[in-house]
C-alpha cells in the first residue's frame, strides 16, 4: 500500500540523474493518502532541493541497500509523525558552513517522529532537532564522518530519546542537548546505550542547560580535542533544573587539548551560570589524556554528587578542582589509580568551595 518512488513516481535507481522531484511527489501523494513511501534498493540522487515531510512513513529496503545521495540528501520535518526506516543518506558536504543547513535531517520533529535503522554520512549534522519537538525517537542508527554534530537536541526538544546508535568521526558533539535561552527548556531527554568513537572536535556527549536530562549506559572512545562527557552552563543556555543524571557510562581515552585548555575526560563547567542537581555515578574513566574528573567554573556547582567512579591511568591528575570553583560536591566510592601526576589536584578556594568526602574513596 505504499507509493514506490520508482514504480509510482518515476525515480530511477543508479542512473546519477536527479530524482528529487519524483521523491517529493511520492511523499506528497503518500501524505494525502495517509500511507507511506517505499524506497527500493539502489541509489537515488537529490541535487536540487531538500524533502519536506509530514504525517508520512518513508521506508527503505535497509540501510545497506536504499540510499539517497547528493548535496540535497536532506529531510525537513514540517509537521508531525515524520517516520523514517531502513535507508541511508549520503551527502556531499565538504566543509562546515553554519549558514547552510546541510543536515541529513533538519528542524523540529513535532510529535510522533522516529528514525530507525538510518545511516547518515558526509553531511554537516546528522540531525539538528529544532523547536516543537516532543517525543522524537532515534534508534538503531549510525552517524559518521560529519562536519559538526551527530545529533543536537535544541530549542526546547523534550521527552526525546537516542538509543542503540553508533557515532564516529563527528566534527562537533556526537550527542548534545542544548537548551538556548529564549526558547522553551529542553526537558527529559535521554541518551542511552550508544557508542561513540573518535569525535574529532568537541565531545562524545554534552548537556548545555535544561531540566531532567540523562546520559546513561553509553561507551565513549578516543576523543581528540574535548571531554568525553561535558555538563556545562555555556552557549547562553537555560539554567539547569531538576535532576541531571549521568550514570553507567565508560570513557576510554577521552579528553584532549583545545583553545589552550587541557580538558578532562569528564568535565563539569559552570561557565555562564550555576549548575545544580547533578548526579554522576557508576562510571569507568580509563586512560584519560589529561585529567579524569575536572570541575571548573566562574559560577557555583551545587548539590552535586559523584559516586562509584573509577579513574585509572590518567595522563595528569585523577581529579582536578580549578581555582575559580564555587559551591559543593560530594564524592563517595571514587577510586583513583595510576595517575601520571598527583591523584588529586585541588586549587579550589576553601572559603568558596566545599569538597564533601563520604565513605569508599581511595587512592587520593
Amino acid at each position: 500500500g505504499y507509493f514506490s518512488i520508482v514504480e509510482d513516481c518515476g525515480a530511477t535507481a543508479d542512473d546519477k540523474l536527479d530524482d528529487g522531484d519524483a521523491i517529493q511527489a511520492c511523499i506528497d501523494r503518500a501524505r494525502a493518502a495517509k500511507t507511506g513511501v517505499w524506497i527500493p534498493a539502489g541509489t537515488f540522487e537529490s541535487k536540487e532541493h531538500p524533502f519536506e515531510v509530514s504525517e508520512v512513513i518513508i521506508q527503505g529496503a535497509g540501510m545497506w541497500y536504499s540510499s539517497i545521495h547528493g548535496f540535497y540528501a536532506r529531510f525537513n520535518c514540517v509537521g508531525n509523525n515524520c517516520r523514517y526506516f531502513d535507508f541511508a543518506i549520503l551527502g556531499e558536504t565538504v566543509l562546515r558552513d553554519d549558514k547552510s543547513p546541510e543536515n541529513g535531517f533538519n528542524g523540529g520533529a513535532g510529535t510522533g517522529s522516529r528514525l530507525e535503522n538510518i545511516w547518515v554520512e558526509h553531511t554537516k549534522v546528522g540531525y539538528w532537532v529544532g523547536a516543537g519537538t516532543n517525543g522524537l525517537v532515534i534508534t538503531g542508527s549510525r552517524f559518521r564522518n560529519l562536519f559538526a554534530d551527530g545529533v543536537n537536541f535544541c530549542n526546547g526538544t523534550s521527552n526525546s530519546l537516542i538509543e542503540n546508535s553508533h557515532f564516529r568521526n563527528t566534527g562537533d558533539d556526537a550527542l548534545a542537548s542544548w537548551s538556548p535561552k529564549g526558547d522553551p527548556v529542553n526537558t527529559n531527554n535521554v541518551f542511552r546505550f550508544n557508542t561513540v568513537q573518535v569525535p574529532w572536535r568537541a565531545n562524545c556527549f554534552a548537556i548545555y542547560g535544561g531540566k531532567d536530562n540523562q546520559i546513561e549506559d553509553n561507551l565513549c572512545y578516543d576523543v581528540v580535542t574535548y571531554p568525553g562527557i561535558l555538563i556545562a552552563q555555556q552557549f547562553n543556555s537555560n539554567p539547569f533544573e531538576g535532576k541531571t543524571i549521568v550514570q553507567r557510562n565508560s570513557l576510554i581515552r577521552a579528553g584532549g587539548p583545545m583553545f589552550h585548555l587541557e580538558h578532562g575526560a569528564l568535565k563539569v563547567w559552570a561557565n555562564q551560570g550555576e549548575i545544580s542537581g547533578l548526579t554522576i555515578k557508576d562510571m569507568l574513566i580509563d586512560s584519560p589524556t589529561f585529567t579524569g574528573i575536572e570541575l571548573k567554573g566562574s559560577y557555583p556547582i551545587t548539590s552535586a554528587t559523584i559516586e562509584h567512579v573509577t579513574v585509572q591511568g590518567a595522563g595528569t591528575s585523577g581529579i582536578y578542582l580549578s581555582s575559580n570553583l564555587e559551591g559543593d560536591v560530594t564524592f563517595s566510592f571514587v577510586v583513583v589509580t595510576d595517575s601520571g601526576k598527583e591523584a588529586l589536584t585541588n586549587y579550589a578556594p576553601k572559603l568558596k568551595f566545599q569538597l564533601i568526602l563520604e565513605e569508599g574513596n581511595s587512592g587520593w
